[in-house]
């Protein structure tokens, strides 16, 4: 493989070092990966007839032999220089057949409970996932998402976020997405997105948020911080249902909560770095009492 090769394909996987992105930009290169993202995002491949493929197969040997035994003649030859169309249509048909490898089944990212991790997609969009959630794609713009994550995305096509309470679409911007069970809760650190969600839309631009509740759109938020606040580890909640947030307690902390089914609302906040700072942060406000036990691995909640 060539260098070239080497480096679109390195591209594509995301591993690209910020200095070789600017050189790209810098050739002109990147533009062009960027137009073979939307070729191969519409390139189909027909259905391939394995029987058909093989009589072809053999009758193209059965003629290479015949043309072989025939008598050889002198041709004239004419001396054309191939090499730089060839080198073109090298890495054109090599990144074509990497995206449709790539795309050819879903990627999913996961994180697990008390860690959280980062993604660069092949456009350098960038995704950090909140413990215990995870992504699927299969076209890197269009990602599915189970749980909570911070999305800083590249300029393009069209960026959407799918969740089952509701979608996020975007151009270039960075957001935080929290969907966990009926709910969904959107922040916008820059530019513009718009959050739809049970035939309801709004559009948000920095420093506003929304809140999704059992599929009724809330009223718009302001905030002044510029970061998701679980990336300086605290979880905060806006008029949210508290199994929920003692499920984020589990996430977390990874340890078990037992506690009944609460019908209650919480808004407030708790950190990520005492298990018993935290637990407290939700349980006295609430009236609630509680046990930890000895190994700091389960919480047990009582009203």
């Amino acid at each position: 493989m060539s260098n070239k090769e080497n480096l679109y394909g390195r591209w594509i996987s995301g591993d690209l070092s910020p200095e070789e992105i600017q050189a790209l930009k810098a050739s002109g290169e990147w533009e062009e990966l960027q137009s073979i993202i939307d070729v191969a995002d519409n390139f189909t491949l027909p259905t391939y007839n394995k029987a058909k493929g093989f009589e072809q197969l053999k009758r193209s040997r059965n003629a290479s032999q015949a043309k072989t035994a025939e008598p050889k003649t002198e041709a004239k030859v004419r001396s054309i220089n191939y090499t730089r169309i060839l080198g073109i249509a090298a890495s054109i048909l090599f990144l074509i057949g990497a995206f449709i490898f790539l795309r050819s089944s879903e990627t999913m990212i996961a994180t697990p409970n008390g860690e959280t991790k980062a993604h660069v997609l092949a456009d350098r969009s960038t995704v950090l996932l909140n413990a215990g959630s995870s992504i699927e794609y299969e076209k890197f713009r269009t990602i599915k998402l189970t749980g909570e994550a911070v999305f800083d995305v590249e300029k393009g096509a069209p960026f959407s976020v799918i969740t089952k309470n509701g979608t996020v679409e975007v151009l270039g911007t960075s957001f935080n997405v929290r969907a966990w069970g009926d709910n969904l809760y959107v922040e916008c650190y820059s530019g513009k997105v718009k959050v739809n969600s049970g035939g309801n839309e709004t559009i948000l631009t920095k420093g506003q948020a929304v809140n999704v509740v059992n599929g009724r759109m809330q009223e718009r938020q302001e905030f002044g911080h510029t970061q998701a606040l679980w990336t300086s580890d605290v979880s905060m909640f806006h008029a949210e249902d508290l199994n929920s947030v003692l499920q984020e307690l589990e996430r977390q902390y990874n340890i078990k909560v037992t506690a009944p089914v609460f019908s209650r609302s919480f808004s407030g906040s708790f950190g990520h770095q005492s298990i018993l700072n935290a637990v407290e942060q939700i349980c006295k406000p609430m009236g609630l009492t509680y046990k930890i036990s000895d190994d700091k691995k389960s919480v047990t909640i009582t009203e």
